[in-house]
């Protein structure tokens, strides 16, 4: 339209400001007719032409008072002379004006129903199903219960994590609750209902090179929380091999092993902040520091993402834990011990009186957990694995710090990582990223060598 008139066009947007002109400068244009604007944009008159040559044109953009307002100043040709490009130009302009408010639109929508499905998300890792099912039947969309929890990740630059959430939702249909990762964020999580739906996930997978799929065993939606962490741990498996789909290895579980007797040792290394009442109702309660330690343990600087609160206040969270527990937790072997007892609370409580209370030593001695000590370490405990084998040990006893153990080994820190990743492979469990297999690693070598805190 500037064009056409030899002059200036600016279209503002609801509030009267401008969003786009021709050229860039336009001040004194619209100072010169902020009045006619207004009326405009009131209602008051359909279109407004000012000076005795017809040279100034503002007319509204739609049908309703208080929109869009295009304004049109010519020099070289009256604008009346432009009427029937100004009608093409104003209905062209409305049509646009809707499409890209009914795209903004959906995009509140799609990130409205991304930040529900996260809380349910949070809900479930939090273990509180009935909240979780209570805010996913208020979205229209059952939980699947049984369910397999599936957490797909594109690889950098050859997708995007949007594209790959719309791949997951077609896959899956109504058999599938699919999540943005509140972590990780090329991840997806899928709550996946047990059926026919894992098999196209797997063709979905296995047919291209730049998606990775880890899937957890069969578990309930009170258990999802621990259903991730099997999907983290096959998605590594993925990253370390040629296998784009991988199901989660089981193993033994060491919290389950150390039966009502660790349930016992768990309240009470973990009493000081269950029961920590704060001193300001704004400060962080029991519960809260045992969600923020153990997001803290799962996933370190990451943290903050998946608590939704600034890493700052993860720093301070964390400085009152150790005040309350007494300890350091950057210590890989304080870190171990806490990520136990959680975990072990995290367990159904048994029915009946607990036991009384025994010595770690006593805990970890049994044959049964001398079982799992092996199991987690076998792959490892080969000839051709001894480096590797050396490198997890060093690494664990440098609080699992890449540059440290690259100094102790004169290797580079690259070198650490590939033989980190090579370790991944082997025990088919994540290491380098969290959840992390450290944890296990760290207890398992403390138990083989009948050492423990």
């Amino acid at each position: 339209m500037a064009q056409k008139v030899g002059g200036q066009a600016v279209l503002l947007d609801l509030a009267g400001q401008p969003v786009h002109a021709f050229p860039e400068a336009h001040e004194d244009l619209l100072a010169a007719v902020a009045g006619e604007i207004e009326r405009v944009r009131a209602g008051e008159a359909r279109s407004v032409t000012i000076d005795r040559n017809d040279r100034v044109a503002v007319l509204p953009i739609g049908p309703l008072p208080a929109g869009p307002v295009l304004v049109v100043s010519g020099e070289t040709a009256p604008v009346l002379d432009a009427s029937e490009s100004l009608a093409d130009a104003t209905t062209l302009l409305w049509l646009c004006w809707q499409v890209r408010a009914a795209d903004r639109d959906r995009r509140r929508l799609r990130l409205a129903d991304s930040q529900a499905r996260e809380a349910v998300l949070h809900l479930l890792m939090a273990g509180d199903r009935s909240g979780a099912g209570r805010v996913a039947a208020a979205l229209g969309t059952p939980l699947p219960d049984p369910t397999r929890v599936l957490v797909a990740a594109y690889r950098p630059r050859a997708g995007t994590r949007d594209a790959l959430m719309r791949q997951c939702s077609e896959i899956g249909g109504d058999q599938a609750w699919v999540v943005p990762c509140p972590v990780y964020v090329q991840h997806v999580i899928v709550l996946m209902a047990v059926g026919a739906a894992e098999e196209r996930f797997r063709a979905f997978a296995t047919g291209r090179d730049d998606v990775h799929v880890g899937v957890s065993e069969v578990v309930s939606l009170r258990e999802t929380a621990a259903g991730y962490e099997q999907a983290f741990h096959a998605l590594a498996e993925t990253k370390s091999t040629t296998v784009r789909y991988a199901r989660f290895s089981p193993r033994d579980e060491l919290a389950v092993l150390l039966g009502p007797a660790g349930r016992a040792w768990a309240e009470i290394v973990m009493a000081p902040l269950r029961d920590h009442v704060p001193e300001r109702a704004h400060d962080p309660d029991g519960s809260e520091l045992m969600d923020t330690l153990g997001s803290w343990l799962n996933f370190f600087n990451l943290a903050a993402r998946q608590l939704k609160v600034h890493r700052n206040t993860v720093a301070a969270r964390l400085r009152l834990v150790e005040r309350l527990l007494d300890c350091d937790v950057r210590e890989i072997g304080t870190q171990a011990r806490l990520h136990l007892a959680l975990r072990v609370l995290r367990c159904p409580p048994s029915v009946g009186p607990g036991p009384q209370q025994e010595s770690m030593d006593a805990l970890l001695s049994g044959a049964a957990v001398q079982h799992w000590a092996h199991q987690q370490l076998a792959p490892l405990l080969t000839d051709d694995a001894r480096p590797l084998f050396t490198t997890l040990l060093t690494w664990l006893d440098n609080n699992a710090h890449v540059d440290a153990t690259a100094t102790a080994l004169e290797i580079s820190a690259a070198g650490v990582r590939k033989r980190l990743q090579r370790i991944e492979g082997l025990l088919q469990r994540s290491v380098l990223h969290g959840p992390s297999a450290r944890h296990d690693l760290w207890l398992a070598l403390r138990i083989r060598n009948r050492q423990y805190w």
